[in-house]
């Protein structure tokens, strides 16, 4: 009975230990597993100045975010090649920089 009770005892803490190793390996909780992407713009309106800009909506997609930027540029009727933008995933905001970090950055 005792080695039945120790043999059930190894196995949890071994079980327990390859689990907790499997999801700290991946850096992730498990929550964050089933998190869905958010998509931040940032239009500058004066590509030489990007400290200035201005911060869209979270969208749920690359693409909401781009048809936001062109109506940004259709609204302030703009010259091409004065302005710029990003569309940014998961982004996060750092207060010490007063910045934002975003896992990807595309255009």
């Amino acid at each position: 009975m005792a080695k039945v009770l120790l043999f059930f005892i190894v196995l949890v803490i071994t079980i327990s230990y390859l689990i907790g190793g499997a999801i700290g390996l991946f850096e992730y909780d498990l929550f964050s597993l089933f998190k869905k992407d958010e998509w931040i713009g940032f239009f500058y309106q004066n590509k030489s100045d990007l400290a200035s800009f201005t911060q869209s909506p979270v969208f749920s997609n690359l693409d909401e975010c781009r048809k936001w930027t062109n109506k940004t540029i259709s609204e302030l009727n703009l010259i091409e090649g004065t302005y710029s933008y990003e569309c940014g995933k998961n982004c996060t905001f750092t207060q010490t920089s007063s910045s934002y970090t975003c896992k990807e950055i595309l255009k």
